[in-house]
């Protein structure tokens, strides 16, 4: 055999090797969560650290801010990456034809006023697998702990679904990966 035939009788199977260890890889990095909301079934990957937060847990990190508490919280041991789930109904009436230009002007004004501290990075509509997402970044203070916020909500008929990721700075740098992750498996179906 030539020096050209070996050479890709050799590669291929190593492509093989190295595609079926990069799903494995994959596979273990991030769990599938389908969670129940009034608009459908949220599916996100979650990182396979994370864990489901228990319910008496929730109202110590979520109830002091707004005193409203998300229906879902995930979060990995240390508490300080999380991401809750909650969602809330907006009549259609009062959406108008630009709905979620008319929420991320709400919510810009009501966060800015229930958070003390908080610098917007983004404000923004994106697309995620075919559907319309309201996109909010911003830090906030939180008993001297900057933290990084990555809020998603997107409606349907009157029921608006709304994610939040939530991480301290210091863990910051280990979560880029999981955010791109969540991000780009949101789907509502």
């Amino acid at each position: 055999p030539s020096a050209r035939s070996l050479s890709s009788n050799v590669r291929a199977p190593m492509y093989r090797f190295l595609l079926a260890a990069l799903l494995a890889l994959a596979a273990q990095a991030a769990t599938p969560a389908e969670i129940e909301t009034p608009a459908g079934v949220l599916v996100v990957s979650l990182p396979k650290t994370f864990e489901e937060m228990p319910a008496e847990e929730v109202p110590l990190k979520y109830g002091k801010r707004t005193g409203q508490l998300p229906a879902r919280v995930f979060a990995n041991e240390t508490r300080g990456t999380s991401v809750a789930i909650s969602w809330a109904q907006w009549s259609t009436l009062e959406q108008g034809d630009r709905p979620l230009l008319k929420l991320l002007a709400r919510y810009s004004e009501a966060f800015s006023q229930l958070r003390p501290g908080l610098v917007w990075l983004r404000k923004q509509t994106i697309e995620i697998a075919g559907r319309e997402w309201l996109y909010l970044e911003f830090t906030v203070p939180i008993r001297d702990v900057l933290v990084y916020n990555s809020y998603y909500a997107t409606i349907s008929g009157e029921d608006v679904v709304l994610l939040n990721a939530s991480v301290a700075d210091s863990e910051r740098s280990q979560f880029a990966d999981d955010a791109a992750l969540i991000r780009n498996s949101l789907r509502l179906k």
